[in-house]
């Protein structure tokens, strides 16, 4: 099991974030501290099954199976029936220190980043704070000079040579910082949104820079020289505010669903200026993107996610529609888009879909153990785990490896408030709530 090792947080929204080999996990405190997490033995001593339908016959386990080799036809034969429940693992203690704890902020901790190797872990205050600590000698810490921002810091983002970071601020800047190895981070150019700046980000290899707006629109910058940001095209996702927001994997796409009369849109990142209206959906309420950006999948009321064909933006279509559950605010593809997971509506549990077929979608599971509305669900890169996070103050982190027989691995517990995000890092070491 992950060690939790005490309390994680006791405010709401806490700030996140796993380092890249997910062996950390990276959250935040009301008291200018940043809280370390060892995230590294998350194997059970016995499982929980959870309820599953029969499993599909093209879902074939990740890990290898010792088997005879199967004939070249073989007999039809009858569905395996699940497995009943095992013993549930002993869960980790509540109640302890984690193993270490990064100070030098001031207040309510509201952002968190790692860079793309782990090596170096940002956090910003709101106070205008920005500490950047050295993690490549976990047992060596090293502190770099503190940055002071113009107003409350709401994100940050390494590019992906960990050289440059840039800060989303309260003032309606961006601010790009180059880091060294000593002293402090200098700044090296400031651009301003046009206004309020939700967050900022690198695209993944650096070149250009993102920062969400308010209103649901967003200002981009090529950052090929750090120093000397170009304005580019701005990207007019929809002059409302917006309800979900979403990318692909790769940045290339993003899809958007607007507050009032909903408008699911997806804008090709080529062409930011010409957003594409996919359909009107009065009810709709959360999306999700394939990682690989061509499907759009979206809860269309609540009895109904439709998966929609967005790969070549000029011939949009439905594909199929997910049925037989009621389904509520979290959706999330698994890396390699063959399965989605959804929440219910009217109860606590969370579904999973096989959608190798988009027209032919079909349950695998049903995941249940929380006591409040599930709020945000995530899986790993390598797609073997999924977290889940809620009103019932608890994460849950779930071994997914067999889609028709997920269980439970552990409960992060001992927060305050509801969880509204979870998120893994890039090798999914660390889950960040």
């Amino acid at each position: 099991n992950p060690v939790l090792t005490r309390q994680i947080v006791t405010h709401d929204p806490p700030a996140m974030a796993f380092s890249p080999d997910g062996s950390t996990l990276a959250v935040s405190d009301l008291n200018g501290g940043v809280q370390l997490w060892n995230m590294t033995n998350r194997t059970p001593a016995a499982r929980r099954t959870a309820k599953a339908d029969p499993p599909p016959a093209d879902v074939a386990p990740t890990e290898p199976v010792p088997a005879e080799p199967a004939p070249a036809e073989p007999a039809p034969t009858e569905p395996t029936p699940a497995q009943p429940p095992g013993e549930m693992p002993a869960l980790p203690p509540e109640d302890e220190a984690p193993f270490q704890r990064l100070t030098g902020l001031t207040g309510y901790v509201a952002s968190l980043a790692y860079s793309r190797d782990g090596s170096l872990l940002a956090a910003g205050d709101q106070q205008g704070g920005v500490k950047i600590w050295d993690r490549s000698k976990p047992d060596r810490t090293r502190t770099f000079g503190g940055i002071r921002t113009r107003g409350p810091v709401f994100g940050l983002s390494f590019a992906g040579n960990a050289r440059t970071l840039v800060t989303a601020d309260g003032t309606a800047t961006a601010g790009l910082w180059r880091v060294t190895q000593s002293g402090a981070p200098d700044r090296v150019a400031a651009v301003t949104v046009d206004d309020y700046v939700m967050e900022a980000a690198f695209r993944p290899d650096g070149r250009s820079l993102v920062a969400t707006r308010r209103n649901g629109t967003a200002n981009t910058w090529n950052t090929v020289n750090p120093s000397r940001p170009v304005r580019g095209a701005d990207l007019p996702l929809r002059n409302q505010d917006l309800k979900s927001v979403a990318f692909s994997r790769d940045h290339r796409r993003v899809a958007t669903l607007n507050s009032e009369y909903p408008v699911l849109r997806v804008t090709d990142m080529s062409r930011p200026a010409v957003p594409v209206p996919v359909a009107s959906l009065v009810t709709a309420s959360v999306l999700a993107i394939s990682p690989d950006g061509g499907t759009v999948a979206v809860v269309a009321d609540p009895t109904t996610v439709m998966l929609w064909d967005v790969s070549n933006l000029g011939r949009v279509a439905l594909l199929g529609r997910v049925t037989g559950a009621t389904f509520g605010s979290a959706l999330a593809f698994s890396p390699d888009g063959r399965t989605l997971a959804t929440v219910g509506n009217e109860d606590y549990s969370i579904s999973l879909w096989n959608v190798a077929d988009r027209t032919a979608p079909r349950h695998t599971a049903t995941l249940t153990g929380h006591s409040g509305y599930v709020t945000s669900l995530a899986f790993s890169p390598n797609g073997r785990h999924l977290a889940s996070a809620g009103y019932d103050l608890a994460t849950l982190l779930w071994d997914v490896t067999d889609r028709a027989r997920p269980y439970r691995l552990a409960k992060l517990g001992g927060q305050s408030v509801f969880t509204r995000s979870v998120a893994f890092s890039p090798d999914g070491r660390t889950l960040a709530t």
